[in-house]
């Protein structure tokens, strides 16, 4: 049914690996999270415990690919129906984020849904500022301003679609 996606770079995704884990486990469906690090020299040691979790998957490339490549790498690997592309840096929201998801996956109208993205409203330190303003104006809009434009919108973060759209 699913397949998580989440290139990783400098970051340790064991947080979100888990919260993840925990609620496919809950919604009792068919998934996997793969994991792929983009030569990363850091957390490393943190991010194998992410194969310590049932149909979880931490893989490092052996040189650096770029965001977009690593993706098409991880989405090869991928073997369910639904691939759900997640930035390593994010985590929902509350515990019904992979609920709301197959809410929508029954639905059957949509090949692709945009989840959005919230930033924290607390301010960050002085050298995550730039990023969080700039997410804030930018990305972090709401589905009534997504819904007026589009195309003009989408992230490849928290993005549902179906495995035959994505050409790899």
């Amino acid at each position: 049914m699913l397949s998580i996606l989440i290139p990783i770079y400098n970051y340790n995704a064991y947080p979100l690996v888990k919260e993840l884990h925990s609620q496919c486990l809950e919604a009792k469906i068919d998934f996997e999270i793969l994991c792929q690090d983009d030569f990363s020299n850091e957390y490393l040691k943190e991010n194998q415990e992410i194969n310590t979790l049932e149909n979880c998957s931490f893989s490092s490339n052996t040189a650096n690919l770029g965001r977009g490549i690593n993706i098409n790498k991880i989405a090869r690997k991928a073997k369910q129906e639904w691939l759900l592309i997640l930035d390593c840096d994010t985590f929902p929201k509350d515990s019904k984020f992979i609920e709301r998801y197959l809410v929508e996956i029954q639905k059957n109208d949509q090949q692709i849904i945009f989840g959005g993205i919230i930033y924290d409203q607390k301010k960050p330190a002085s050298n995550q500022l730039l990023r969080w303003v700039y997410g804030n104006e930018r990305e972090a809009l709401s589905i009534q301003l997504r819904n007026k434009n589009p195309d003009n919108s989408a992230l490849t973060s928290n993005l549902l679609l179906k495995k035959e759209l994505f050409s790899v």
